[in-house]
């Protein structure tokens, strides 16, 4: 976890993978299909996401298991 430039923590996407249950290719394939959107990126060009995108991420698994598809979700 480090601090972005509003001072809100924000997470690598390994450690959103962990924090959610969901492999880290389906977090950047969810990313990539506008489910969830970075904050913002690391000079390297890693993606960061803040609780708030987190929080869409576990409710957007959750919504997956019950069967909703990533059309709906977004």
């Amino acid at each position: 976890m480090r601090m972005d430039d509003a001072s809100r923590p924000t997470w690598n996407i390994g450690a959103v993978a962990r924090q959610t249950g969901l492999p880290v290719k389906v977090v950047r394939h969810w990313s990539d299909v506008g489910v969830v959107a970075p904050v913002g990126r690391t000079s390297g060009g890693y993606r960061r996401y803040d609780a708030d995108g987190v929080a869409r991420l576990q409710l957007a698994r959750t919504l997956r298991d019950l069967g909703t598809g990533l059309g709906e979700i977004r």
